[in-house]
């Protein structure tokens, strides 16, 4: 039981890669702060304004490698 990965842990999810698809992926984990945890359809304020940001650092790894 993960809190905070939806109970389903980096590390299972690549085992299951590796089960069905006999393939494991390069992978990492991107993660940024939470304000608000009631049940809403959309983001808070605080964590939306978080996003752009994480994309585009997501975005710069991938073009470094």
């Amino acid at each position: 039981n993960s809190p905070f990965t939806h109970h389903l842990t980096p590390e299972i999810l690549l085992l299951i890669c590796k089960i069905i698809y006999i393939y494991t992926p390069r992978a990492i984990v991107v993660s940024f702060k939470g304000h608000s945890f009631k049940f809403f359809q959309s983001l808070s304020k605080e964590t939306e304004s978080l996003v752009d940001p994480v994309v585009l650092k997501v975005m710069e790894w991938l073009q470094v490698e």
